[in-house]
């Protein structure tokens, strides 16, 4: 018994006893620092998210994003493997798309190549379950070291939905994926933004409040922040869409507009600190001053003014609630 103790792989830390356990002096210039960083990346050009005029968001609708997190649910990973592969899987797919097409119809024929074109259609179909298992196995090498997934725990997943693949396609799957990706892993989602905005915003109430305040008032920001955030990543098209309108009075945003729209989509910090200002004030709708301040502090750190953090957390918590509603609905 106690050898299995000794061998057994150790609990995955949990974001609570994490910032526990980390030395505050060491921790206050990491994670300077490391903001520092991440603003950067969000005021980084969106040009790595295009290719070859390609958008990006296109290859995961709702669909796409809900099988996703299933999946992870039932392979026990924790959330950031889940965001991670609907990034991966969407860059992947465009890419993916986008090259195949080039191959079949830049070749002579035109009738030929539409043949050939509706096989490779099928042939993608009949993988897409295979390569988003494959976006997964690469996600959690990346996330976590405790639940890695291994080709026979993917293959067994393929043969129990009713697929047949072998541990070698398996394999050549992940890596015709990481493959195409050039080998690069965006490693920036928006819970790595998240996590690191709520860290600081909690060491800094710790400094001015007690232990206990701080633990029990900010910690369920967290828990409530990560439902927030998969409503930001179901609902993604509506979401921005719904911003697009509150900003500019119009429909959209389509064609040109959608190109220039891009860097607030892509802008993790900016949806870091609305989900932290949305969970603050469904939390603490009755206490006015810490919502406020929660907002003001965020604004202060991130440099994104109030009324844009405000305005996005709006309407997330309009689609928060109105997704807990249909989820009341469907359960009475």
């Amino acid at each position: 018994m106690e050898q299995d103790k000794i061998f057994a792989s150790p609990e995955e830390p949990t974001f609570t006893r994490v910032f526990r356990n980390w030395d505050s002096r060491c921790l206050r210039n990491i994670l300077d620092d490391w903001l520092i960083h991440l603003k950067i990346l969000s005021k980084s050009p969106t040009s790595d998210r295009l290719w070859k005029s390609t958008l990006p968001f296109l290859a995961i609708p709702q669909s796409v994003i809900q099988l996703t997190f299933l999946i992870s649910d039932k392979l026990e990973q924790p959330p950031e493997v889940r965001y991670l592969t609907v990034e991966i899987f969407d860059r992947f797919m465009t890419r993916h798309f986008t090259t195949l097409h080039e191959n079949v119809f830049k070749k002579p024929g035109a009738k030929q190549n539409y043949k050939m074109w509706s096989k490779v259609i099928s042939r993608v179909q009949n993988q897409t379950l295979l390569r988003l298992l494959s976006c997964m196995q690469l996600s959690s090498k990346f996330a976590s070291h405790y639940q890695v997934l291994s080709p026979k725990k993917i293959r067994q997943f393929l043969t129990d939905a009713g697929h047949s693949f072998t541990i070698t396609s398996i394999i050549a799957s992940e890596m015709r994926v990481f493959q195409t990706l050039d080998f690069k892993i965006p490693l920036s989602p928006p819970l790595v933004h998240f996590e690191t905005l709520l860290t600081i915003l909690m060491k800094d109430y710790s400094a001015l409040k007690s232990e206990t305040y701080h633990i029990e008032v900010l910690e369920p920001i967290h828990e409530l922040g990560l439902q927030i955030l998969d409503i930001a990543f179901l609902l993604h098209h509506e979401l921005y869409s719904n911003l697009f309108y509150m900003a500019t009075g119009e429909r959209g945003p389509t064609g040109s507009q959608r190109l220039k729209f891009l860097g607030v989509e892509c802008d993790n910090l900016y949806l870091a600190a609305a989900v932290i200002a949305c969970a603050a004030v469904m939390l603490y709708e009755h206490q006015n001053d810490l919502a406020e301040g929660v907002l003001t502090y965020v604004s202060s750190r991130t440099g994104i003014p109030k009324k844009d953090i405000a305005g996005l957390a709006s309407i997330l918590r309009r689609l928060s609630l109105e997704a807990s509603s249909r989820l009341e609905n469907c359960m009475n």
